[in-house]
């Protein structure tokens, strides 16, 4: 089996034994046998024996739980939660909390850095939180000293809590923290009463046993009262008559039955308006003491009494939290107490936190036994009322007080109080575990001690010849090593100094911070010497160990003259040497930081400070001997004829305690301060030695935080076990002067040892029957090869030992902002909103699996945020509904991962759709759709079959088609087809005749076109007859306003003044630039064509094109508009209107086109033609009579037409005549009938009358 190699388990006891002729004589125990033996021996050594209990048992980064704690002692720097002393909720909604945790059971240097789950939280300087957890958190840092003042803002604390008082700190956020909410609750405190309004006073005195129940009674909006099942109660009126269950009713109204009541349950008394009711509590049917009375003015109009809470279980801190809590005034009141041991079943109170013992050996409680949970208290109102009562024993020690006092100093304790208001975000998950970077305790400084030159006890001051180098406030002790201590002051006690010159200085019992100090005031001068030792803080490993010795609270009460300085100034030296390091820099040998207990035996708590340095304690002749981890040279040297008894000799180490390598477990700061394994320490040397197989022995290094250390101290335990040759013998009282923990040099010829070093173990005195009093002595091989160490030997690989992201340093996400049509949304009732997308990128796996992101948003011109809510960390977007288009918003984001760690609030990147100036502005329905895909046209006698593919734009209103001639199609002046078509298809026969281009857009809801106008050319074949074509610019002989036509033929705008207006010709400075075309233009330049009158009013197709471009150096495109006028019937017309081509009732029609002049797009006119057609037009007589005569007949037209018809006559009977038309117009035309000599016949025809496109 491996074996584990850490602390002995002898302990001495400090029993002295005079022995005649042995100076310094010591009486030693073993933990296993109890042996008296006489000698010395070796008390502590960490490389030799086994651990007796595990040294990280609790975590210094967990707060300690359960209503009684052991204190906690720190040496060196340490990250520690302390231990949970006081929890008190306040506030109308329960929002505030406050919290103390004490750190140490003394003064320490430093408070350092708070996290909270191992995440840094930063504080500013008067204590309020920086970051996410401003306005939110506030600390207040307490160092220990022995006169510290109570938080001032904790004692004026007096408002109650509130159950169902809404929106605050959940029950289980401070129970889950470990601390007893059932009756036993802040200090181990039995029964707690809660501060209540005024108008009730209670007052109650009685005797359960301490192991049978507990009870809390607790007033809030009336009474909460819980006890166990065997327990009881009734109610009595003030006429000493029982209230009856049927008159109590519960908080819906029904009758109460009495019996176990349950947390939180309400009743109601019914129908009384006054008096005072009378509690009886039976414990086994057993009446216990009565109250006095209880006086209520609660009844309402109906005269009802709530007792308990009438608002039900509360969503948040429901159960029976008191603000209040009890100490012990005949004892140390700055302490809390608690009232009983359930180990023991004694009641006595207790320190807080301390064991039976006080901590350290020797003393014994001389308290009573008490049995009674409450042996007397009194209740002090908020109005002042107060009850007071007494047991039978007329003790009355025990007062309960508001929630924090001005004797809640804590005096010699570190502690921290924080205090949090609520916020669901931060603490939704409950209270956060805190801890603190500390730096502990202050230890003698050894190495510059000063001794006092004269002493002024009239003055009380002190004088150090040459200087003594103090400043205020700098803390000392005083002992001497022969002489007395002037009266009024004591050895193991810490003082503070006041200089009062460069020689001389006085001290108090406090800092002056610590307003209620006092001089120490000596009545004598004492004698000489009188050392004065300054604490300092320091991790020096040895100087750690010899402050534990010395500490009369925490420690073994042992005085500065009892150590050897020798030993231990050498030990200092080498816990302060300067070790290299592989990625560079020094570190110190050894360095002790940790955390030691008060619930660990003294020699548990050595074993563990030496385990950080390799450390030896010795005990010989009245002085105490410390020895580091490193190789001393030998001044002894021993051989032949020093032995007095056989050497028996030990090569060799059993097989189930060898071990080749060596693993084990340190406590690592950058594993958040929690036992981490170090790099394993092997030698390819010695597991070839063993035949190959690696075997690890383990190792427990609590006090070490370096991995680098680590490897070293591993090192000198795997070769110390490699070195196994042990010589057990018997010598002469001449190695007496050896002591445990010295080399030395042995010499013997037989065993082939020339100057072998050994390092004594053990010795001590013996009578042998043969050779008298004889050294019997244990000692092991060594050499300076155990504790050398070079860089190349540190295992730095341990730095990169995982690729785990740290649960408390979240990675933010990035997220970017959109608004367009894609991002619109559709509602059931076809209607279409605005939405923000914002697309997040996140890749922490603690939020992507099991996260969330919180989102919030606003206008960007108001400062409020509004909360959008959370979404799933694994979420890629999210859309933020109902904004406006053209508003300007902010959005940010923030990172939750499963553990409750929040990151920063992010935002967007910048790019073109956000800027932190002006942030995002909202497209929405503004985004113009996109454009027509796939659009393509046919044509099929006259009729146009127009395709294109499916828009997927949410917001898609429609299409929009126009036509234009072919050539350079411009879309604003193209012929209006359609705007209302919502399919991909249109089908059309109001396109005349001719070559045209078709062009599409998509249109959306707002009205909004897409950018580019898609287009497709088409041949339409002529199928209508031309009732009229007018190309205008053969001499524009229609009406002229703002036209002016050019001598080209074409026209341009007319300017608003005549050439003779200007100023500015020969020889003046100002006037019309000519370099500028149609300078001065009319805004509005119109021709109108001349008026088409149609023979007959009918259905007709109406189209004009119009061929225009802007002028030189314009850089718009044409503005124009063409109107129609239309007469449908000969009465008038009826109103100029925007033009759309397409078929029209006229009798008259008139064109006009109007264009927009600009800076940009004044107009050249090219051309305009205007056409009128209609379908062709048919119409027959029959059995028309033609005569011989000139001509043989004219017939008239039904209906006269608006072109020259095409008339055909058809022979009825006779084949041999031939028909001849003439003279045909839109009303008549003649007909004649020939045979085939040329001579004029009679005859019947049948006409037929057709227009057609050939006709005309």
């Amino acid at each position: 089996m491996p074996a584990a190699l850490t602390a002995i388990t002898t302990l001495l006891i400090k029993g002295i034994a005079a022995i005649p002729g042995l100076g310094g004589a010591a009486v030693w125990l073993t933990a296993n046998m109890g042996i008296a033996n006489l000698g010395t021996t070796l008390v502590l050594s960490w490389l030799l024996r086994t651990d007796v209990d595990n040294p990280f048992a609790q975590s210094s980064t967990s707060p300690g739980k359960g209503s009684i704690q052991p204190w906690q002692y720190i040496y060196g720097t340490v990250r520690t939660a302390g231990i949970n002393t006081f929890v008190h909720v306040s506030g109308e909604n329960n929002q505030f909390l406050n919290l103390i945790h004490i750190l140490a059971a003394h003064q320490v240097e430093e408070i350092g850095q708070l996290y909270y789950n191992h995440e840094p939280i930063e504080i500013d300087g008067s204590g309020d939180a920086i970051g996410r957890f401003a306005n939110f958190v506030h600390i207040d840092k307490k160092l220990g000293t022995p006169k510290q003042e109570a938080i001032t803002d904790l004692i004026d604390i007096t408002t109650p809590f509130r159950a169902g008082g809404g929106l605050g700190f959940n029950l289980l956020s401070v129970q889950n923290r470990g601390l007893k909410l059932d009756g036993a609750y802040q200090y181990g405190v039995s029964t707690s009463v809660m501060t209540n309004p005024t108008d009730i006073t209670i007052g109650l005195s009685f005797k359960p046993r301490i192991n049978r129940t507990t009870t809390l009674i607790s007033i809030d909006n009336g009474w909460k009262i819980r006890w166990n099942d065997d327990v009881s109660v009734s109610f009595i009126d003030a006429s000493g008559t029982e209230i009856k269950s049927t008159q109590l009713l519960d908080i819906n109204g029904n009758p109460v039955v009495f019996g176990a009541f349950q947390q939180n349950q309400c009743f109601v008394f019914v129908g009384i308006s006054g008096g005072s009711i009378t509690i009886e509590l039976r414990v086994n049917q057993i009446l216990t003491t009565r109250t006095t009375s209880l006086s209520y003015n609660k009844g309402d109009a109906n005269g009802k009494v709530y007792v308990g809470s009438n608002v039900g279980i509360s969503e948040f801190f429901g159960g029976y939290i008191s603000n209040v809590a009890i100490w012990d005034i005949d004892r140390n009141a700055d302490f809390p107490v608690s009232i009983i041991d359930v180990t023991t079943d004694v009641g006595w109170p207790k320190i807080f936190g301390a064991m039976a013992n006080y901590a350290y050996p020797g003393h014994s409680p001389s308290e009573p036994d008490y049995t009674d949970v409450l042996v007397a208290w009194t209740l002090e109102e908020a109005s002042g009322d107060s009850i007071d009562n007494s047991v039978a024993s007329g003790r009355n020690d025990l007062i309960i007080k508001g929630a924090w006092t001005s004797d809640h100093t804590l005096n010699s304790r570190a502690y921290v109080r924080q205090r949090l208001i609520w916020d669901r975000t931060l603490f939704d998950r409950g209270v956060p575990p805190a801890a603190y970077d500390t730096k502990g305790k202050l230890v003698p400084d050894f190495l510059n001690e000063q001794t006092v030159t004269s002493i002024a006890n009239a003055a009380d001051e002190f004088t150090i010849s040459g200087g003594h180098g103090f400043d205020d406030d700098d803390v000392v002790e005083l002992y001497t090593r022969t002489g007395v201590l002037p009266s009024g002051s004591e050895a193991f006690v810490e003082y503070y100094v006041d200089s009062t010159g460069a020689n001389t200085f006085k001290l108090y019992d406090a800092p002056a911070a610590d307003t209620t100090r006092s001089l120490i005031a000596l009545s004598d001068d004492g004698t000489a010497p009188v050392i004065v030792i300054q604490r300092v803080w320091s991790a020096n490993a040895a100087r750690c160990v010899m402050d534990y010795l010395h500490d009369p609270h925490i420690g073994m009460h042992i005085g500065f003259e009892e150590f050897d300085e020798t030993s231990l100034l050498a030990a200092i030296d080498v816990c302060d040497d300067d070790v290299a390091l592989d990625l560079g820099g020094t570190e110190k040998r050894y360095e002790a930081n940790g955390i030691l207990s008060s619930s660990k035996l003294p020699r548990e708590n050595i074993q563990s400070l030496l385990s950080s340095m390799a450390g030896t304690l010795v005990w010989v002749g009245g002085k105490w001997f410390l020895y580091a981890g490193s190789f001393r040279t030998p001044t002894l040297t021993f051989d032949e004829d020093d032995f007095v008894s056989d050497i028996n000799i030990q090569s060799l180490v059993p097989r189930s305690e060898n071990f080749n390598a060596i693993k084990g477990v340190f406590v690592y700061p950058n594993s958040n301060w929690e036992p981490t394994d170090f790099p394993p320490v092997t030698s390819a040397t010695f597991e070839a030695e063993d035949q190959g197989e690696r075997v690890y022995g383990d190792i427990n290094l609590p006090f070490t935080t370096s991995f680098s250390a680590a490897q070293r101290l591993a090192k000198i335990v795997l070769f110390r076990q490699r070195e196994p040759l042990t010589v057990r013998t018997k010598m002469k009282l001449s190695a007496f002067q050896a002591q445990p923990g010295t080399v030395v040099k042995i010499n013997n010829s037989r065993l082939g040892f020339v100057d072998k070093e050994f390092e004594l173990i053990s010795g001590n005195l013996i009578l042998d029957t043969e050779n008298g009093i004889v050294y019997n002595v244990v000692l092991r091989e060594t050499n300076i090869g155990v504790y050398s160490w070079t860089t190349e030997e540190e295992d730095i690989g341990f730095l990169n030992n995982t690729a785990l992201p740290d649960v408390f340093q979240i990675v933010p996400p990035t997220i970017t902002l959109t608004s367009g049509t894609a991002a619109l949304f559709k509602r059931l009732d076809g209607s279409i909103h605005s939405r923000i997308k914002v697309a997040i990128s996140g890749n922490d796996p603690y939020v992507t699996e099991g996260g969330t992101y919180e989102i919030q948003y606003k206008i960007f011109a108001v400062s409020d945020w509004e909360n959008f809510g959370s979404i799933p960390g694994n979420s890629t977007e999210a859309f933020i509904l109902d904004v406006e288009d053209g508003e300007a918003y902010d959005v940010r984001v923030r990172a939750k991962n499963s553990a409750g760690v929040v990151s920063d609030w992010v935002y967007p990147i910048e790019d073109d759709t956000y800027s932190q100036a002006s942030g995002h502005i909202v497209i929405g329905k503004t985004e113009l759709p996109n454009d027509v895909v796939n659009f393509r046209a046919s044509n099929n006698r006259g009729f146009v079959t127009l395709l294109w593919g499916e828009n997927t734009d949410i917001d898609l209103g429609g299409y929009v088609i126009r036509y234009h001639e072919q050539g350079t199609p411009v879309w604003g002046s193209g012929f209006l087809l359609t705007d209302t078509v919502r399919t991909n298809n249109f089908i059309t026969s109001d396109i005349p005749a001719g070559d045209w281009t078709i062009l599409i857009k998509a249109r959306d809801t707002t009205g909004n076109l897409s950018v580019n106008a898609v287009s497709y050319d088409v041949s339409v074949m002529q199928t209508n007859v031309v009732i009229s074509s007018v190309e205008e610019a053969d001499g524009w002989d229609g009406t002229l306003v703002n036209f002016v036509r050019h001598v080209s033929g074409v026209l341009i705008p007319q300017g608003t003044a005549l050439v003779s207006s200007y100023s500015g010709f020969i020889g003046q400075a100002s006037g019309v630039d000519f370099t500028k075309f149609c300078p001065d233009a009319f805004a509005t330049s119109t021709y109108t064509a001349d008026v088409v009158t149609l023979n007959t009013a009918g259905n007709v197709l109406l189209n004009s094109v119009i061929s225009s471009h802007v002028g030189p150096d314009e850089t718009g495109e044409p503005i124009v508009q063409i109107q129609v006028n239309i007469d449908p019937d000969g009465t008038g017309f009826t109103g100029w209107f925007d033009f759309v081509p397409g078929s029209y009732i006229v009798k008259s029609v008139q064109f006009r086109v109007v264009f927009t002049n600009t800076e940009e797009n004044r107009v050249v006119v090219t051309g305009m033609s205007t056409i009128v057609d209609e379908e062709p037009v048919s119409q027959t007589q029959q059995g028309v009579v033609v005569t011989s005569g000139t001509p043989g007949v004219t017939i008239i037209f039904a209906v006269e037409l608006n072109t020259i018809p095409i008339v055909t006559p058809v022979v009825k009977g006779s084949t041999a005549l031939i028909p001849a038309v003439d003279n045909v117009t839109t009303s008549q035309a003649d007909i004649q009938l020939w045979n085939k000599n040329g001579v004029k016949e009679a005859g019947v025809v049948d006409v037929n009358i057709n227009t057609s496109s050939e006709a005309s």
